[in-house]
């Protein structure tokens, strides 16, 4: 990904789940105004990085998810890190 920790707005939920044959899949979810914005931003870092991902809306219309996946464990991985890294006030993630 070429986003750092502070490009990023901190999600408010992530959601990961497996997909079977060590792939998973992951929703990272912004609630608020911004969320579109946010869910935009990440999507073209990932589409840069050759991770399909897609923009979902909550039912209610207040939410906005990135639907990331099937991605393998190592994706998976990274993609978490780099939330943790920005839940975190900007530190840098573990290398993986």
């Amino acid at each position: 990904m070429t986003l750092s920790p502070r490009d990023t707005q901190p999600p408010d939920r992530l959601t990961l789940w497996p997909v079977g044959d060590g792939r998973f899949g992951l929703d990272v979810w912004w609630t608020g105004r911004h969320g579109l914005a946010s869910a935009e931003q990440l999507r073209s870092a990932l589409d840069a990085s050759g991770l399909n991902s897609r923009i979902i809306q909550s039912i209610d219309g207040r939410s906005w998810a990135l639907r990331v996946g099937p991605i393998d464990e190592r994706e998976t991985a990274r993609v978490v890190s780099h939330f943790l890294a920005v839940a975190t006030a900007g530190v840098p993630p573990p290398p993986v």
